[in-house]
């Protein structure tokens, strides 16, 4: 099972708990959603510390005030580091069983 949309790190108790959580009911990987620059640099954080767990970085549009060309240029950085968690791993791994879950064929 994979969690295709979680927010680890905007949630009270800590990521690591909640993925120990999320294991003992089947989920074997979890997609961990920033919303914001401290969300975002969270998400990532947790890719690199928690097995299983794989970094999404953007911005909410209920967040957009204050979004400029730095905070743009902080997106890409981290999403260059959650790239490097999931580099050659997530198309077999991840995008592949999840596209098999949804398809309609």
């Amino acid at each position: 099972m994979i969690d295709s949309h979680a927010h680890l790190t905007l949630a009270k108790a800590p990521a690591a708990e909640q993925v120990a959580a999320a294991r003992r009911v089947g989920v074997e990987r979890i997609l961990t959603v920033g919303i914001d620059e401290r969300s975002n640099g969270d998400a990532v954080r947790a890719a690199h510390e928690l097995d299983g767990v794989y970094a999404c970085v953007g911005r909410h549009p209920n967040s957009a005030e204050g979004y400029d060309e730095e905070a743009a240029a902080a997106i890409e950085r981290l999403a260059r580091l959650a790239q490097e968690v999931v580099d050659g791993y997530v198309a077999s791994s991840v995008l592949e069983p999840l596209a098999r879950a949804i398809s309609l064929d």
